[in-house]
């Protein structure tokens, strides 16, 4: 059954966060899914992956926090991933972070991935990003 929303020439549900197996607490914000963190916390964080590409490629990805409703690579970086994209395929995968101790309670922020970070794979459509939205307890 194809859920979500159609991005490229497949359909993306929603991506969660968890911890231990358990997916964190959330409120709605903006009819999205705001999760609940705490600093320094560990957190499994699920992101789709897509490249609609002629070939398999090596992706670099950044993962990012922002203060705003826009990740960018101009945002602070956390930690980078390499792995390998299959051509004309789709994965769901889960990346462990930290949430950085030096973020402001109360506050809310954009946990986002970025695809090619660096710029180094030749792409026609550089729109890379998907972020998850978080509140730091």
């Amino acid at each position: 059954m194809r859920t979500g929303e159609k991005n490229g020439y497949s359909y993306h549900g929603k991506c969660t966060m968890t911890d231990e197996g358990v997916e964190l607490t959330y409120t709605d914000y903006a009819g999205q899914r705001r999760y609940n963190v705490n600093k320094g916390q560990r957190v499994r964080v699920w992101f789709t992956y897509e490249n609609s590409g002629e070939t398999t490629q090596t992706v670099k990805i950044g993962y990012y926090i922002s203060t705003d409703a826009y990740v960018t690579t101009a945002d602070r970086l956390i930690d980078t991933r390499t792995f390998v994209q299959q051509c004309n395929n789709v994965d769901t995968r889960y990346v462990t972070l930290t949430i950085p101790t030096d973020l402001i309670s109360g506050t809310t922020y954009r946990l986002g991935a970025i695809v090619d970070y660096d710029g180094s794979i030749h792409e026609v459509d550089e729109q890379n990003a998907a972020f998850h939205i978080i509140r730091v307890h």
